[in-house]
């Protein structure tokens, strides 16, 4: 009886494992019959994995019906609202993605063999961020780490490129080592408490050496992740390497899955309590650093938005600092602007690039487009003024609510230290918006058929940030109930 509830409540997951399995027969199939056509079946495949999208929802509102709290599998994987609302999450990033990626243009015949090993790629890393999502114990958190980990590896290296051959190494070889200082954590995690699984850790006191030891090893492999200081060093390089779609897939989909783990355990008020110094040297170095590093990023669009990631890394961080609910909103509030804004940038981006995606990508490519695109060019001011934190725009909200929370919580350096960046941030966002309606260009840049669903994606993120600054309050309420549900 166990096993078949344990079972039912696993469904959607299954049901994905199972429809990536019969993708991957397909494309086993089909490849090797004379006479049919790589992009043909390539489009094939790219309907189907966004077919799987409109099924998995329907599965997962089925099964969430009246069920508000759920375990399965000895209560390692859970189900909540709070954990209904990352998942969302996920798959409405995974979706924009594919969107994306099927207007990626094919160079060559490889191109187009490897890209049925693209969709496949991108579904498994979902999968995983997934079951972080949903699970209960830090073994099973570790185990779907690497079911997007090695994707993502696939993901990076998928062209033959040796700048980007080299940038998955870096990911790679790196990320062993977080990985390796992660499990050595658990395990003196394990040593000490006696167990892995985060119910036990509400009764659980960590104040013994080793205990501190153990989280301070734990967070390495966080820190790693969302690309923070003192382990950012991989980001910006990977970043540079990496196509446009892949870039925005290693910079929302990890963070999205990992906060959502991390809210789990600063909850905890014993956990809380024992955060190692670093943690908070990780915040003040990650704001200053991306903020530095974006500025002097002139001639790489990748590399600069790799700083701004960093960046906004340490501003998530700042809202850790209390397990209150104000703090679970303010972090889940700036997630869901963040990620928004970070769709639209890498969606104009894709745009303003020229059909060679290996070529480098600097601020000429803004140059001018007031002239030639001003639908567009209102688009780009409208986003960089957000992202900036101008009023009274969707970034200055979220910004001001989580400098709100650290303030409340009587940390006023660290609140200084966060508004004084914002302010130096603002140069380069803006420097952005001067290029684009101050300079001129000497090329005519229009919108091509291959890039309408790109422009319809933009157009209705844009319509979303809209709707929020005039009626926030569908947006507060869906946070306000996510939070309650994880603090109670």
């Amino acid at each position: 009886m166990y096993f078949y509830r344990d079972l039912i409540f696993t469904l959607p997951e299954l049901y994905y494992l199972t429809f990536v399995s019969f993708i991957l027969v397909y494309r086993v199939w089909f490849s090797s019959r004379a006479g049919y056509d790589f992009p043909v079946i390539s489009k094939n495949v790219g309907y189907m994995v966004l077919l799987i999208f409109l099924i998995i929802i329907v599965l997962l509102f089925e099964r969430f019906q009246g069920i508000p709290i759920h375990t399965a599998w000895i209560e390692s994987l859970k189900r909540d609202f709070f954990r209904y609302t990352f998942i969302m999450g996920i798959l409405i990033v995974r979706r924009i993605v594919i969107l994306l990626s099927m207007e990626q243009p094919l160079a060559n015949k490889r191109s187009k063999r490897v890209q049925f090993e693209y969709y496949l790629l991108i579904m498994f890393s979902t999968l995983g961020a997934l079951l972080i999502v949903k699970s209960n114990n830090l073994i099973r958190f570790y185990l779907s780490l690497e079911i997007i980990r090695l994707p993502l590896f696939g993901l990076v290296c998928t062209q033959k490129s040796l700048r980007r051959t080299e940038a998955g190494l870096k990911y790679f070889i790196l990320g062993a080592f977080s990985r390796g200082f992660m499990l050595f954590g658990m395990s003196i995690i394990f040593m000490e408490i006696g167990s892995l699984d985060f119910n036990i850790f509400k009764l659980a006191r960590f104040d013994s050496f080793h205990a501190q030891l153990g989280i301070s090893f734990l967070l390495v492999g966080f820190l790693f992740k969302i690309a923070a200081f003192p382990f950012h060093t991989w980001a910006p390089d990977l970043y540079e390497g990496a196509s446009l779609i892949v870039v925005l897939l290693i910079t929302t989909l990890p963070k999205i899955a990992v906060f959502s783990v991390a809210l789990k355990l600063f909850i905890l008020n014993e956990f809380l309590r024992t955060v190692p110094t670093f943690l908070i040297l990780s915040r003040f170095g990650s704001i200053a650093i991306g903020t530095f590093g974006a500025i002097v990023q002139q001639f790489s669009i990748k590399r600069f938005f790799a700083f701004r990631a960093i960046r906004n890394s340490g501003l998530l961080l700042i809202g850790l600092v209390s397990n209150r609910i104000e703090s679970v909103q303010a972090v889940i509030l700036y997630l869901i602007i963040y990620m928004t804004m970070n769709v639209i940038a890498f969606a104009v981006l894709k745009l303003v690039q020229s059909g060679d995606v290996d070529k480098p990508l600097g601020f000429d490519a803004f140059k001018g487009l007031s002239k030639t695109n001003s639908v567009l060019a209102i688009t780009i001011g409208l986003l960089f003024f957000s992202l900036a934190g101008t009023p009274p725009l969707a970034g200055f909200i979220s910004k001001v609510y989580l400098f709100y929370v650290v303030i409340m919580n009587e940390f006023y350096g660290l609140a200084l230290w966060g508004v004084l960046f914002s302010c130096v941030s603002a140069y380069y966002y803006i420097k952005i918006v001067k290029i684009t309606y101050f300079e001129e260009t000497y090329s005519l840049w229009r919108l091509s058929e291959s890039t309408k669903s790109t422009y319809y994606i933009i157009r209705v993120l844009i319509i979303f940030l809209r709707l929020f600054i005039l009626w926030p309050a569908p947006i507060l309420t869906l946070i306000t109930e996510a939070s309650l549900n994880l603090v109670s």
